[in-house]
Parts: C-alpha cells; structure tokens; sequence
C-alpha cells in the first residue's frame, strides 16, 4: 500500500533482532545495519517506553533524520490484527477494542487511557490554585 502511494519510498525491514536493547553487541549489530542503510526516517517498533529509551539512548551514534517509535502501528497498517470498527475509531474508542482483541493490554492500556490523562487533570488544578 505505502509503495503504491509513495513510488520512491524505499522501504528496510529487519526482525531479525528480537532482542535490541539487551545488550551491547546486539546494539552495536543493529546500529551498524540502520547506518549502512543510511534512513532519512528510523521507525522503531518495540514495546511503548523501550522503543523510546532506545531512541533517546543511542540517537548521537544514529546517522539518521530522524527517529520515532511506532509500537504497534505497523502491525495494525500491515493487518497482523483486526483493525478497530470504524466507528470505534470515529468514537474515540479504539482503545476499547485493543483491550478486546489484547487482553494482556489491558492494564498498559488503562494507564494510558484513565490513570495519565487522570493525573494531568489533577496536576491542572494543582496549577490553577
């Protein structure tokens, strides 16, 4: 689909390395093959939270424009798994359905979806008085 609406996109993927992030060897691996490749844009698709560790830990030795994690976009554009009803989407609910399809989400997605816009309330009012 990207390559249809973008004809010079020049697409890399690499999971063979499971394991970023573990050790030093692995990421020098890793390092070495993205640099070769020379990407204007490095997405990193890890867990949330790691994939931006990552990023922020070894961008000085990235030659790179630019760096984002993606966590699991790619997996939903790719269909590895059911995407959201549009209306879910539409709603605003497509949280609800990645709990559904994800159970094992369930606890990530809550933290995401209630506790920190929760706190960020809070922290509003704090701010406010």
């Amino acid at each position: 689909m990207l390559l249809k609406r973008f004809p010079g996109l020049r697409v890399s993927y690499d999971a063979g390395e499971n394991r970023v992030g573990t050790d030093r060897t692995t990421d020098d691996r890793v390092i070495k093959k993205i640099n070769d490749w020379k990407p204007d844009i490095l997405f990193v698709q890890y867990n949330p939270v790691k994939q931006e560790k990552w990023i922020a830990s070894h961008l000085s030795r990235l030659k790179v424009g630019m760096a984002m994690g993606v966590g699991g976009t790619f997996n939903e554009y790719l269909g590895d798994f059911k995407k959201a009803p549009q209306w879910m989407e539409h709603v605003g609910l497509k949280w609800l359905w990645r709990v559904m399809v994800e159970p094992k989400r369930f606890g990530r997605i809550m933290r995401a979806v209630i506790v920190f816009p929760w706190l960020v309330f809070c922290e509003s009012l704090k701010r406010k008085s």
